[in-house]
């Protein structure tokens, strides 16, 4: 399943979730960047990573990387610093406060993009929002 960014101001894709989720594949051909917004509430713990692919057809972020399903970890940078974040190592979180922090990735030539959220603890939203330079 993919989402179209086109039809939506923005997207979240997951909200309010108790559980550790893999983002459906997001289309990103039209978009130079990407801001992903992560919310949680004070007792979230948990690791947010930052997927990407270049392939023509929506990779399964969710099964392992191969030579017919194409995806790495993307770096992206924290909007509040400009902090460089390893998307393979992603933004590990242990969570005192309930707290909300945002991440650009740089689009230019991904086809798609996903997040992949694992949580142990706590409460999550992810926003997504695709912009262009024009």
């Amino acid at each position: 399943m993919t989402v179209n960014l086109r039809q939506h101001k923005f997207l979240k894709p997951i909200e309010n979730s108790a559980v550790s989720v893999t983002t459906a594949a997001i289309p990103t051909k039209d978009y130079r960047n990407v801001i992903v917004t992560v919310a949680y509430d004070a007792a979230f713990a948990g690791t947010i990573k930052f997927l990407g692919s270049a392939q023509n057809d929506a990779p399964d972020f969710s099964s392992a990387k191969s030579l017919t399903n194409l995806w790495s970890g993307v770096q992206v940078k924290d909007r509040e610093d400009d902090d460089a974040k390893d998307g393979n190592t992603g933004v590990v979180v242990t969570a005192s406060a309930a707290n909300v922090f945002m991440y650009e990735f740089n689009a230019n030539l991904l086809s798609f993009i996903a997040v992949a959220a694992t949580r142990t603890a706590g409460t999550y939203t992810i926003t997504i929002t695709g912009t262009t330079n024009a």
